[in-house]
């Protein structure tokens, strides 16, 4: 298109995505495995935190595998980086499923047992619609992730595409025959399971919840530099 700095846009906007969305998944693994560990599901010492609250071993498993992203200075290493991605990314698409399926459930349980979803502090809009079709969507992708395992036919790329999806399926069902559990009706669930605990931890925060635009401002530091302005008139 003859413009020279349109490039570079593009790859400013790429960094700043990137880094957007590898700070997210550094907070949310790390939460998460402290979460399990918490539970006893993850080695115990993992819990430990510092004394602002960062579950600093946590966060030190999650950067280790960062490195695996080295495996891509070479050619053979990066074909098992590809790997590990498809894996990973196929993971992620059965968890917004998993979370769609969850809504769903939840939603149903409401409604069965007369309980107002405007009772709680965050109430999801263009519900149950949106999460039907974040799960057809969701479920629609990770589908069709691998089609190009299909024709010509490849094994190898097949079982790495939809290996998660499989796993995710064997899981449910090895887990509902090892352990003999059943499917919930909407009029048994427990909709009150963790409310003491949630409700205790809301009220002991006192920070003033932060909306989007003052999140941004406070990020480029705009209100800090006002207020230094401010303070030299």
């Amino acid at each position: 298109m003859g413009i020279t700095v349109l490039p570079h846009i593009v790859n400013a906007l790429l960094l700043t995505s990137i880094f957007s969305a590898g700070n997210t998944y550094f907070f949310a693994a790390s939460r998460a495995l402290y979460g399990l560990s918490l539970q006893g599901r993850a080695p115990r010492c993992l819990p430990t935190c510092t004394k602002r609250g960062i579950p600093i071993y946590c966060f030190v498993v999650v950067v280790l595998f960062s490195f695996l992203s080295l495996l891509q200075l070479s050619h053979g290493s990066s074909v098992v980086l590809g790997w590990l991605i498809n894996l990973v990314t196929g993971a992620s698409l059965v968890s917004y499923v998993v979370m769609s399926i969850t809504y769903i459930c939840f939603y149903r349980a409401c409604q069965a047992q007369g309980f107002s979803r405007s009772k709680l502090p965050y109430v999801g809009r263009f519900q149950p619609y949106s999460a039907y079709i974040a799960m057809v969507a969701q479920g629609g992708i990770a589908l069709c992730f691998g089609y190009t395992s299909f024709h010509p036919w490849d094994t190898g790329s097949f079982f790495i595409s939809y290996a998660m999806v499989i796993l995710s399926v064997l899981l449910v069902i090895g887990w509902k025959v090892a352990k003999k559990t059943t499917w919930k009706r909407s009029q048994d669930v427990d909709l009150l399971w963790e409310d003491p605990e949630i409700s205790a931890y809301e009220a002991a925060c006192t920070d003033t919840p932060t909306g989007f635009w003052r999140e941004i401002v406070n990020l480029v530091r705009v209100d800090k530099m006002l207020k230094m302005r401010g303070s030299q008139v």
